[in-house]
């Protein structure tokens, strides 16, 4: 499960760096840094936010995909132990799985909220 899991991020990797690279050729290249419109502080720090954001969704729903394929089993050990024990209890076997995705839609909406901001303009200018 671990090796797939490592072909996915690889193949996942692979897609991105050949989308960027398209990206990056599509740029005109006679326009500078200069004559770009200026972003404000704000701005920048809210889309920072959402791409920070999504890349923690992506890590908890593998986490999620971990743990729906492969459940850990009681008793559990560790610093986690208690949260995995009231979790089992709340949701039985796949609890800790339903957790982690719970986690990783909350910080997808969490990015799609902070994105919408950007898009309207009004990220945090007061």
């Amino acid at each position: 499960m671990e090796l797939l899991l490592f072909f996915v991020a690889m193949l996942c990797l692979w897609v991105f760096m050949r989308f960027d690279a398209k990206r990056m050729k599509s740029i005109h290249p006679g326009r500078s840094e200069s004559t770009q419109a200026p972003i404000s502080p704000a701005l920048s720090r809210t889309r920072a936010i959402s791409k920070l954001s999504l890349g923690g969704a992506a890590v908890f729903a593998s986490l999620a995909a971990a743990e729906w394929f492969s459940p850990t089993t009681r008793p559990y050990t560790g610093r986690y132990a208690l949260l995995k024990e009231a979790l089992y209890s709340i949701a039985g076997d796949r609890g800790v799985a339903l957790f982690w995705l719970v986690t990783a839609a909350l910080l997808i909406l969490f990015a799609l909220a902070a994105s919408r901001a950007v898009a309207t303009g009004d990220a945090g200018e007061a």
